[in-house]
């Protein structure tokens, strides 16, 4: 993952199969988008917020994919 980590909050959602659930979610999107081995590596911390848990997965998709498009630039 190209030392990423990915900081879900018990206070934002109670529940760790929620919580687990989303942080797996982002762990797939981040190994998707280093598929291609033309795309500058990244390194930090990403934390969610309490909104998060309630978007679909195409949903958190489009606003993962316009969040690290804004970070190449």
């Amino acid at each position: 993952m190209k030392g990423f980590s990915v900081i879900t909050g018990s206070k934002a959602q109670k529940k760790a199969v929620l919580r687990n659930k989303l942080r797996r979610q982002l762990y797939s999107l981040f190994a998707q988008y280093y598929k291609d081995e033309a795309k500058k590596p990244i390194s930090g911390m990403l934390y969610v917020s309490k909104g998060v848990y309630e978007l679909s997965f195409s949903e958190l998709s489009l606003i993962f994919n316009d969040l690290l498009a804004k970070t190449q630039k």
